[in-house]
């Protein structure tokens, strides 16, 4: 989840959740969260005062997390997902999802997790793969993404000169432009050193072909526009002024050519770019109620802020708080 959840010690929790299993601790677009909610997570909640109540709280956010994300998908393309969903899951999860449920399974047998847990990630990565194949479907999302970000989908031989200012750049550039090899001028003045004649190459195989997803998105970018052959730049980033030349490019011709080959082009970093956003939106829009005696929830932290707690001023009650 992309905001990390604090430690909370909530002054009369335990007599909210004692309330009752049908009285619902948060409410998330309309959905209900309760105690009964909570003990599936995790056993140990049934009896909740032999246990932290900052744990509880922990675990009480990222349920009213997933509960966002999890209605957002059923309104925006009609995903709900059962419990016969997630045993199927478990028993044969996607390629991308493998390794991960794996480590979840290694967790829940060494007392790390709960099978509750164990569960409620899984029907997360259940909606999350749902989306994003709902989102590849959706021409305007990945569109954009293929025209904001083709770097996701390249990868090229590219060399590169660093300068700290933009004046030495321009004079590399120049130089190279009246006649001077570009691999002698990089050696000469680029602040990268480890490279030879500026030749980015993978490390491990000296191949020189490599996904351009792995640059700062700024320097990826212009590898993946660049024209072949040519000097381009000076352009910044986050490490200094370049100036690249881009010898060999591997590239989808068009969005279509993508859609027909997703094994290939749909990258971790593709379907993180792709889904991140609608996630970020999910949660953002939610609306959050929070039993008051337990706390709020703060929705520009995406936390619940125990009862009591003094708001900084930056903090949006929840629905009725």
């Amino acid at each position: 989840m992309r905001r990390t959840l604090v430690c909370l010690l909530v002054i009369g929790l335990l007599t909210a959740a004692c309330g009752g299993a049908d009285q619902p601790l948060a409410t998330v677009n309309g959905d209900e969260i309760t105690i009964d909610d909570m003990v599936a997570l995790n056993p140990e909640y049934e009896v909740i005062d032999e246990f932290e109540q900052g744990a509880f709280v922990d675990d009480l956010g990222l349920a009213v997390l997933l509960r966002a994300i999890e209605t957002q998908a059923r309104t925006d393309y009609g995903i709900d997902v059962t419990g016969s969903d997630v045993d199927a899951f478990l028993a044969a999860p996607s390629e991308t999802s493998a390794a991960t449920i794996a480590a979840w399974q290694q967790n829940v047998a060494g007392g790390q997790m709960t099978e509750g847990q164990l569960r409620s990630n899984t029907k997360s990565l259940i909606i999350r793969d749902a989306v994003i194949e709902a989102l590849v479907e959706d021409s305007d999302a990945f569109r954009n993404l293929w025209d904001q970000s083709p770097q996701l989908f390249a990868s090229a031989c590219v060399r590169h000169i660093l300068t700290q200012l933009e004046d030495d750049a321009v004079a590399a550039a120049e130089r190279i432009a009246a006649g001077e090899d570009f691999a002698a001028v990089a050696d000469e003045v680029s602040r990268d050193t480890t490279t030879e004649g500026g030749l980015l190459a993978d490390p491990e195989t000296g191949e020189c072909d490599v996904p351009l997803e792995v640059f700062v998105p700024e320097f990826g970018f212009q590898a993946a526009v660049a024209p072949l052959g040519e000097v381009s730049g000076p352009f910044v980033s986050d490490f200094g002024w370049h100036i690249i030349i881009v010898e060999e490019r591997t590239i989808p011709a068009s969005l279509d050519e993508v859609r027909s080959n997703l094994d290939e082009y749909l990258t971790d970093a593709v379907r993180a770019q792709l889904v991140t956003p609608w996630i970020n939106d999910a949660i953002d829009s939610a609306e959050v109620e929070i039993d008051p005696s337990i706390g709020t929830w703060s929705s520009t932290g995406s936390a619940i802020l125990p009862a009591g707690e003094a708001r900084t001023g930056n903090e949006e009650p929840s629905e009725g708080g």
